[in-house]
């Protein structure tokens, strides 16, 4: 709680700095201008979106994969698969603003509207209210937070049938050092092969990583970290 005060009194408190008005095309019922598909497994995760011509790959290290469902750890050092789903959407959200920076994509859209895809309840109910009772999941939500202000670019969550997801199904159990899985993929999604690869900012990834490991997520106001992108099949 005491973070969340912090961060709270830190927007408030500098009204010149910090936006406090909302687009009202955000508020009303519209089309989204981009729309991001994102998944997860105990392994990895990623995402891709059409419109913009980006996906991505991300292997959890192994501190994580250590306390995962998948290692039986105590309930109490668990990361679980709702955490990981989350981090999914959070660094979906910063390609987004860094897709429409760094590629130009979308700049002429005023107040640009954004829906990011999630086939996991409790990741999408923690985006749309930006809050979450665990501490692990407060600690990523601050990080959220902190990306959206002062941004133009809207962000809605929405749920998705896993049925209906297969193609991050696919991406999130790639492994990251096997050429073979990476061009399996591109054969059974060839657009992906044409697409941007996005690859975070690494200070990004330490904040979120520290929020899983250490319950950690003090961050710094606003966010924002970027990364940057490399073209079709480089996945370097």
């Amino acid at each position: 709680m005491r973070a969340e005060i912090k961060l709270l009194t830190t927007i408030f408190s500098d009204s010149n700095t910090y936006k406090w008005e909302i687009p009202i095309r955000h508020l009303i019922d519209t089309d989204y201008d981009c729309t991001v598909l994102g998944d997860a497994c105990l392994e990895g995760g990623g995402a891709f979106c059409d419109e913009l011509q980006f996906w991505y790959f991300l292997e959890w290290p192994e501190e994580i994969k250590k306390r995962t469902l998948k290692a039986k750890v105590k309930h109490s050092e668990l990361v679980s698969i709702n955490y990981l789903e989350f981090v999914i959407i959070i660094v979906s959200y910063n390609a987004i603003l860094d897709a429409i920076e760094l590629l130009g994509k979308l700049h002429d859209i005023s107040h640009l509207k954004s829906l990011i895809l999630s086939d996991n309840t409790a990741a999408d109910s923690w985006t749309r209210k930006i809050a979450s009772s665990s501490i692990i999941g407060k600690a990523l939500c601050r990080i959220l937070c902190s990306l959206l202000v002062n941004q133009s670019a809207g962000l809605d969550s929405a749920h998705i049938s896993g049925d209906d997801n297969d193609c991050t199904d696919n991406i999130s159990c790639l492994t990251k050092d096997s050429v073979k899985s990476i061009s399996s993929l591109f054969q059974k999604y060839p657009k992906l092969a044409s697409y941007h690869h996005y690859h975070p900012a690494p200070g990004l990834i330490s904040l979120i990583y520290s929020a899983l490991l250490n319950n950690s997520g003090e961050v710094p106001m606003p966010l924002r970290l970027k990364g940057h992108f490399s073209v079709g099949k480089d996945t370097s």
